[in-house]
């Protein structure tokens, strides 16, 4: 029996670092969707990826628990995302447990808005 590569990305679920995190990665499994948790790209890492599509998911706090320096160091994450190419989409707690289907619907938007040049 073959297994298929997909199935090594399931337990990827406990490297997710908050509950909102985790709730998007499995609502995204369910949906057919395969993404990497705590994906690398130079020194900066982020919570969801989509490598091949060059999407970056943050699953951020909410806009009230956000502090002067993690706003400064992810308006430098996301500039070095983009200079590389990346597309980077911030979905709060609140919109994840909320509406999970638009988050991935915001998902499938980025990832088709990305044109590729061979």
């Amino acid at each position: 029996m073959t297994t298929s590569p997909y199935r090594t990305k399931a337990p990827q679920f406990t490297q997710c670092n908050r509950s909102c995190q985790r709730y998007l990665f499995q609502t995204l499994w369910k949906e057919g969707y395969y993404p990497d948790v705590a994906y690398k790209i130079g020194k900066y890492e982020v919570d969801i990826a989509f490598p091949y599509s060059k999407v970056a998911i943050e699953c951020g706090w909410n806009k009230w628990e956000m502090t002067d320096i993690y706003l400064a160091q992810s308006r430098r994450k996301e500039r070095l995302l983009r200079e590389q190419g990346w597309q980077l989409i911030h979905l709060s707690p609140k919109e994840i447990y909320g509406n999970p289907k638009l988050c991935i619907q915001k998902i499938e938007h980025g990832m088709s808005a990305i044109k590729r040049v061979f």
